[in-house]
């Protein structure tokens, strides 16, 4: 009896823990040649690596990657050791609020590619949009507001430029 009342609780405790569907991928490549106009051929290889999970615990949808990108030094780089980059990926949702944070960002926070934004937080509910994207590096930012009821919409947008050098909103 005293084992049945042990399993029964063991299993009773875990009925609410999330699970995570997670998913692996990888690649390895090895050359030999003269592709980057060096003065002899030689070989170079690269590997990356990525790993990506996705799921739902108590309301909130989550998903998060990582990838780890390693470069050999002779493969197009004129360094003379390896290069690791590593980036990742975060996003959380749940009653039409949303965060999200991606390192080296491809959020949009602008009209240009060096004003992606790596931090975005978002709602949508009751025809009521609201996104804030911020370049943490530069401090670009964008927010967008919008409304609909029925057939209209109204929007304002602004959005700064790079503060490091010096820029003005806009």
């Amino acid at each position: 009896m005293k084992k049945v009342l042990l399993t029964t609780t063991a299993l009773v405790m875990t009925a609410g823990v999330a699970a995570a569907d997670v998913s692996f991928s990888g690649s390895a490549k090895l050359k030999y040649g003269n592709w980057d106009g060096a003065a002899a051929e030689s070989w170079s290889s690269t590997t990356d690596l990525g790993v990506s999970m996705s799921g739902e615990a108590s309301g909130v949808a989550y998903t998060a990657g990582l990838t780890i990108d390693e470069t050999d030094a002779n493969d197009n780089d004129d360094s003379a050791t390896a290069d690791v980059n590593i980036a990742g990926a975060l996003s959380l949702s749940a009653s039409g609020l949303s965060l999200s944070y991606e390192d080296g960002g491809e959020l949009d926070a602008g009209e240009s590619d060096d004003e992606t934004g790596d931090l975005k937080i978002s709602y949508a509910g009751s025809g009521v949009t609201v996104d804030y994207v911020e370049n943490v590096a530069n401090g670009a930012s964008k927010i967008d507001l919008g409304y609909t009821m029925g057939d209209i919409t109204v929007g304002y947008s602004t959005n700064s430029t790079d503060k490091t050098t010096g820029g003005s909103q806009v």
